[in-house]
């Protein structure tokens, strides 16, 4: 996330998700904790005025159990990338859509998301842009 504050001085950053506290502190880098599927929560993080969404593959943790199993993982992704789709379609509005996933024969399920951009992150954290 620095990269992308440092790369563009005139782009905020709104980060959602469940932890405690932000991962970290900067500036134009704002947090707000709450499920990232949520309409509510999307649009009280300004949904509407991005100009591009990155929704990343993260690790799924429920108490002290946690997994990487893409299944899960790009599950939860499409879960995300659905509701931003949605409410996009919803206020009609454009907004580019980039999603992170685990596994490349997932991304065929996304087709009726009309997400713009993928990532492909490998097991090794390889990733490669796919359009």
């Amino acid at each position: 996330m620095r990269e992308f504050l440092k790369s563009d001085k005139t782009i905020n950053i709104v980060v959602i998700d469940i932890l405690e506290k932000a991962p970290m502190i900067e500036e134009r880098l704002f947090y707000i904790r709450g499920d990232a599927a949520d309409e509510e929560t999307l649009l009280s993080a300004n949904l509407l005025r991005a100009k591009a969404i990155i929704i990343f593959a993260n690790q799924i943790k429920q108490g002290s159990y946690t997994t990487k199993d893409s299944l899960f993982v790009d599950g939860k992704t499409l879960l995300v990338a659905t509701a931003i789709a949605s409410i996009k379609e919803k206020m009609n509005t454009s907004i580019h859509i980039t999603a992170e996933v685990m596994n490349q024969k997932h991304i065929h399920l996304f087709k009726h998301v009309k997400v713009d951009e993928f990532i492909l992150t490998q097991v090794n954290d390889f990733h490669k842009t796919i359009k």
